[in-house]
């Protein structure tokens, strides 16, 4: 039985002798830091990426690298308007991660419920890959 693969990011096609198609779409990982010193008010860069664009489907992880803060949790939401309870991590120490599978397209606005200064977006486009 021939079996050939095609590689086309992010999905990858297997097509057999038969000619039946099976695939499966592979998740993107893509990953937001917590910077060192992000709990700083006054900082200018909490996060090294606070606005990022994926495709549905996607994984976004969020690295907590600030080594001057206890904790840090990352919420879905408007730190003026509060959480809209999309995804809400767990107290993330410095070395901790917390990731969240965007399926749905849509904006998704984020901050730090103990650093309200520290906001950001998820944009989450259609994936046309199907």
């Amino acid at each position: 039985m021939l079996i050939m693969a095609l590689l086309l990011s992010p999905v990858l096609i297997l097509i057999n002798d038969n000619n039946i198609v099976i695939g499966f779409r592979q998740k993107t990982d893509y990953f937001i830091a917590i910077n060192p010193g992000a709990s700083d008010i006054n900082s200018q860069h909490p996060f090294n990426s606070s606005r990022l664009t994926v495709p549905a489907g996607s994984n976004v992880t969020w690295i907590d690298n600030d080594n001057t803060a206890v904790y840090h949790w990352i919420v879905s939401g408007d730190p003026n308007k509060g959480p809209s309870n999309i995804f809400y991590s767990n107290a993330l120490r410095v070395g901790e991660r917390f990731s969240f599978g965007f399926v749905t397209p849509g904006i998704y606005p984020f901050y730090d419920k103990n650093y309200p200064h520290m906001t950001g977006q998820i944009t989450v486009l259609e994936n046309n890959t199907r």
